[in-house]
């Protein structure tokens, strides 16, 4: 490996990492993932485990976990990576 595939993984880690400890509400995950807040709490509700957001209830709403995205949070790393962004 050399450096800066070294670099390149140790951002991957951080944001995956700081994806562990973050919980999204139902409209930053819809947001995140470009669909409208409904379709969110649909898949929060579905039995479809394909399509199922796990998420607990919190107050009124609900408490999303953002690791369960990795491969969009992968995908969004890439493509800053693509576009010559340095801020990620």
């Amino acid at each position: 490996m050399n450096k800066s595939e070294f670099i390149e993984a140790s951002f991957i880690g951080s944001a995956l990492f700081d994806a562990n400890n973050c919980m999204l509400s139902v409209q930053q995950c819809a947001e995140f993932l470009g669909v409208h807040h409904k379709t969110v709490t649909n898949r929060i509700m579905t039995k479809n485990k394909t399509k199922k957001i796990l998420a607990e209830p919190f107050g009124k709403g609900w408490k999303i976990p953002k690791i369960q995205f990795v491969k969009e949070i992968v995908s969004e790393f890439e493509k800053m990576k693509e576009d010559g962004k340095q801020d990620y």
